[in-house]
């Protein structure tokens, strides 16, 4: 399974991915933008009509350029990533984004810092 980490912030993406090495994830990648996790997927190619390059998305809400929620929309408009798990993981804690990211095609929405129970048990629940 291929689970991809997109967060601006490298410290985060770090920490994300040692709870996921330690929850036993081993094909990790990684992105630091909306338009990286698009070129990792192949989201936007004329040519892409293969299988999905990912498995699992964690995807950050606040981005430059483009940030999470509509990455979420792009990512979801993709039809090889209609039924792809996509979690954001975010500072984010208020009472409106997490339902205008689940109306955006989120399948879960968890809060940094990042609990690595929390973390290993949304990636499981989103595979079932």
């Amino acid at each position: 399974m291929r689970i991809l980490i997109v967060d601006d912030n490298e410290d985060s993406r770090d920490l994300i991915e040692a709870a996921l090495v330690s929850g036993g994830y081993s094909d990790i990648c990684v992105a630091d933008s909306a338009s990286g996790a698009f070129r990792l997927m192949d989201i936007g190619v004329t040519s892409s009509n293969g299988a999905p390059q990912v498995d699992v998305v964690l995807l950050d809400v606040v981005m430059p350029e483009m940030d999470g929620i509509e990455a979420c929309a792009r990512i979801r408009g993709d039809t090889r990533y209609s039924d792809t798990p996509i979690i954001m993981v975010t500072s984010v804690n208020d009472v409106d984004t997490p339902s205008i990211a689940f109306e955006a095609g989120a399948d879960d929405y968890i809060t940094k810092p990042v609990d690595r129970e929390a973390l290993l048990a949304c990636i499981r629940g989103g595979l079932i």
